[in-house]
């Protein structure tokens, strides 16, 4: 049967409305959640434009096989600390220092709309740095890292050198323009921002001697992966900083000892007139030659510091058959600002392989430096507990800032970063809602005109990433100053406050539940980049945390004490807030 041209039309007309259905709710459905939230969670003006701001970070082009140096660069533009030292105008004609200053500069210029950069034109300052070419072949990330921190630090080391040097000739009334002159002169070292130091302790058992600890110093602190299912950081750490007992060891004390013994029954048998005198041929080739007798060659070896440098006649001299078992212990020296870790997961045997153990690692660690008085050892607290601890005990408290993930084999594979936003690197929500726990707008309202005029007071004093914040501003940034716009408007206000209810939540719990609400407003709870060369994702926190099977380079940086100190003010009140 063939239909009619009434049962045609209505076939068109049902799917004319099925076509413009079908457009409305593409055109609508992206708006509809925020029309069917409540008021007090409507995106304001202002942080939509912030969080669309924060949506993108410039990334980086791979044209071939430069994942490794694209991560690497991002790790180290996500560090403020670096930032700061790279500033100083000191350095500003060392050739590395002002190449990875623009091109951190240029990571970190705040953009609307994706663009990305290419790494290339840092890499061929480093080439003609070392007059060699980058193949294009797969590289090592950990390997690029610690040739960038290295040679900062060489030109570093260089210009206070050079400073140094023509002080001197200022004093001298010459000019110091001899390489010579500039290489021998002594200048007071400066720890750069990434520079710590492990000490080595070692103790002979047999003896009891310990001589100096001694100081050497790292740019990345390499750690041994076990190869287990899974580890913490803490166990490679603890790994890293032991004690191990090693036999077979040439104790020079105990060498000291025993030719002091054997010089001693010799002087006692020429005492008693036998073979051996001063000057006959056995003497000679048993006393060295700036001793006159055997008995003050014994006087000189009993006045000896086994822990100093020997003369080399007495060194040659000492038994090599004197073996002692000793404990060596290795602990953290200088701790960093800026502490770096590298996750090694290489296993040799016949073959290279990768090491694919799941290592968790905290978004907040305190580490113990060996000069702390309470421990002899360095130890490593992991977790929010390290919010309690005080530098003054010789502690420093870090914070993760960025972390570098390898997905691949031994041989081949591929880099991605995950830095932290920095606008929110300081953001803790007990701290903002403690210092603005008497206002009114932030524990009742946040919403309308008063949430949008905050939300755009907070949006305008965030800074960007191309300004060099001082310490006190990163501090203050989103702690209080920069909120200290809701607490203004409620010090402008004229009138009595509102009368709270018994059966309201106190003020401050108020407070901090909409301070959470403005955090989730303008981040969405993701404070992270995921980069991958030039796509850009943003992440959560427990994202990061959950790369354990690919961590392989960890940025943490300091968190100053004052900071500590508010956070750990601001938890307690929020506890006792909370049980009211």
């Amino acid at each position: 049967m063939i239909p009619s041209i009434q049962d045609h039309g209505s076939h068109l007309a049902y799917a004319g409305f099925a076509a413009l259905a079908s457009l409305a709710i593409y055109v609508f459905m992206p708006s509809l959640p925020t029309f069917l939230s409540s008021g007090s969670e409507v995106e304001s003006p202002a942080s939509s434009e912030f969080s669309r701001n924060s949506r993108y970070i410039v990334g980086l082009y791979n044209k071939a096989n430069d994942c490794f140096a694209n991560s690497v660069l991002q790790a180290l533009a996500s560090s403020p600390i670096l930032r700061q030292y790279l500033d100083d105008s000191r350095f500003r004609d060392q050739p590395l220092t002002v190449a990875l200053k623009t091109i951190i500069q240029d990571l970190n210029n705040p953009i609307r709309y994706p663009r990305s950069i290419s790494p290339w034109p840092f890499l061929h300052v480093l080439e003609v740095i070392y007059k060699s070419r980058i193949t294009r072949s797969q590289h090592d990330a950990h390997e690029l890292l610690h040739l960038i921190l290295e040679t900062i630090t060489d030109e570093h080391d260089k210009k206070l050198r050079e400073t140094a040097a023509n002080e001197m000739a200022l004093e001298s009334g010459e000019r110091a323009e001899d390489e010579k002159v500039e290489r021998d002169v002594n200048f007071p070292h400066e720890f750069m921002p990434f520079e710590g130091t492990t000490v080595d302790t070692i103790r002979c058992l047999q003896c009891g001697n310990s001589p100096e600890p001694k100081s050497t110093n790292f740019i990345v602190l390499t750690l041994n992966v076990p190869q287990q299912s899974s580890a913490t950081l803490e166990d490679c750490m603890s790994s890293l900083l032991s004690s191990e007992h090693i036999s077979d060891y040439g104790c020079q004390a105990c060498r000291l000892k025993e030719l002091i013994g054997t010089v001693s029954q010799k002087t006692k048998l020429d005492e008693a007139g036998e073979e051996i005198v001063a000057g006959s041929s056995t003497s000679s080739k048993e006393i060295p030659d700036f001793v006159k007798d055997p008995l003050g060659y014994l006087h000189y070896l009993q006045n000896l510091d086994p822990n100093v440098d020997l003369h080399p006649q007495v060194e040659a001299r000492l038994p090599k058959s004197v073996k002692s078992t000793i404990v060596r212990t290795t602990s953290l020296g200088h701790l960093p600002d800026m502490f770096i870790c590298h996750l090694s997961r290489s296993i040799f045997y016949s073959t290279a392989t990768r090491n694919s153990c799941r290592v968790s690692f905290p978004e907040k660690l305190t580490v113990y430096s060996s000069q702390n008085a309470k421990s002899k050892l360095s130890s490593l607290v992991l977790g929010n507990s390290a919010e309690e601890q005080s530098s003054e005990d010789g502690s420093k408290t870090y914070r993760l800032v960025a972390m570098v993930r390898h997905m691949g084999t031994h041989s081949a594979g591929h880099y991605e970063c995950y830095r932290r936003k920095e606008m929110f690197k300081n953001y803790d929500l007990e701290a903002v809602a403690a210092l603005n726990a008497s206002s009114p707008l932030v524990a009742d309202s946040c919403v309308g005109a008063e949430a949008a005029t905050t939300t755009s007071r907070m949006s305008e004093n965030l800074p960007t990433y191309a300004e060099n914040s001082s310490a006190t501003s990163k501090e203050d940034l989103l702690l209080g100053t920069k909120l200290g716009a809701i607490s203004e408007s409620e010090n402008n206000s004229v009138g009595p406050s509102r009368d709270e209810s018994p059966t309201r939540l106190p003020r401050w719990s108020r407070s901090y539940t909409a301070t959470k609400k403005l955090y989730r407003q303008f981040t969405g709870g993701k404070s992270w980049w995921r980069i991958s060369d030039d796509k850009v994702w943003e992440c959560t926190t427990d994202e990061v945390l959950r790369q354990v099977q690919s961590v392989y380079l960890l940025v943490y940086e300091r968190i100053p004490p004052t900071e500590l100190k508010k956070r750990s003010s601001s938890r307690r009140r929020a506890t006792a807030a909370q049980k009211l």
